[in-house]
């Protein structure tokens, strides 16, 4: 926290960082001035990344950890991924919503299927009345606590903020310790 105070403030309170740390600061605000894949750009990138390899300032497990991925036969489009970074990001590079679902042996009689006739209900009416009320507590609680939730955030804007400065603040949060100055325009 006391490094972060330090970049924010312009070295004016806070810890001062290792000087390493400080030239990766130089390096990226260096960085953001040139347009992404310039010769500028890539050799700056290139600095920040020997920096970090050489402090090994992100500690993780050494070589790639073995993590299955299972995915059905009938997925069509599918590659094996190649490239894995966080869990939520694996399919991104490989184009998920071009994947789609083969005809397969299960799915290809449905027209025999839907004309089978359906089971007839128990005759003891509880157990029905049972399961009706499982499959539909979740959809209740579910149906009043999300409108509940977002009324909660609406009122916390409306009464808690005070009207006139919320969006400078706002902006100066957003901005802060990015380099970038906030200014009013006329």
């Amino acid at each position: 926290m006391g490094e972060a105070s330090w970049k924010t403030s312009d070295g004016k309170a806070g810890i001062e960082p290792q000087a390493e740390v400080v030239e990766v600061y130089k390096l990226t605000d260096k960085f953001l001035q040139h347009p992404v894949g310039t010769p500028g750009s890539d050799a700056i990138g290139k600095k920040i990344l020997v920096g970090h390899d050489q402090n090994l300032w992100k500690i993780g497990p050494v070589g790639p950890t073995k993590v299955p991925f299972l995915h059905r036969n009938s997925l069509g489009h599918f590659h094996p991924f190649n490239a894995k970074s966080y869990d939520y990001y694996w399919a991104d590079p490989y184009r998920g919503f071009q994947w789609f679902l083969k005809k397969s042996q299960y799915v290809a009689n449905t027209e025999e299927v839907m004309a089978s006739p359906r089971p007839s209900p128990p005759d003891d009416p509880s157990v029905h009345g049972r399961r009706h009320v499982l499959w539909f507590m979740p959809h209740l609680i579910l149906g009043m606590v999300i409108p509940l939730f977002l009324v909660s955030i609406i009122v916390f804007f409306l009464i808690e903020l005070p009207p006139g400065d919320y969006a400078d603040r706002y902006a100066f949060r957003k901005y802060s310790g990015t380099g970038f100055k906030v200014t009013e325009s006329d």
